[in-house]
């Protein structure tokens, strides 16, 4: 069994990284960390020690420039993919696939461009989407279940009028 690569989301926005995180894991080939606080970003990331990083371009406090040339500075980090996540693209920036000379994908994403993109630089095998998708609501009808049995049991707890 081969052990699940690291992926770091930076990106102020929660419901995003939990989302593209609940995509990814539910593969079994990912551990996904979220940092969702720019600040914290460099710290998450010396941590985790990922093996790829999406990283927003913008964001307040840092940007995703700022964070990029933070982790490439650094020793233990510098070499870690980058890959940026944006709304805002210039035309030669969509010809080219680069911001800065790091890879990106506007926002909004798509499944197939991540799983694309980490097939490409991982160079690891992804399960199809059909599977993928399999996974997500598989996940998805197991927690709706767990929820249903904790709403008919909160009345017995008179927590629920």
């Amino acid at each position: 069994m081969t052990t699940a690569k690291r992926i770091l989301l930076i990106d102020d926005d929660p419901v995003f990284t939990r989302t593209v995180k609940l995509l990814l894991e539910t593969s079994g080939n990912y551990s996904v960390e979220e940092e969702n606080k720019s600040r914290n970003a460099f710290a998450t990331a010396r941590w985790f020690r990922p093996d790829l990083i999406f990283l927003d371009v913008m964001m307040p406090d840092l940007d995703g420039g700022d964070i990029a040339r933070q982790i490439e500075a650094d020793a233990l980090l510098q070499g870690t993919p980058i890959v940026f996540l944006t709304g805002l693209v210039s035309e030669e920036e969509a010809v080219s696939n680069r911001i800065g000379g790091y890879k990106f994908i506007a926002k909004p994403v798509r499944r197939d461009q991540v799983v694309s993109c980490l097939k490409e630089i991982l160079k690891i095998d992804c399960p199809s989407s059909d599977s993928v998708s399999n996974s997500v609501l598989s996940v998805a009808a197991r927690l709706i279940r767990r929820l249903k049995l904790v709403f008919i049991h909160l009345p017995h707890f008179g927590l629920l009028s």
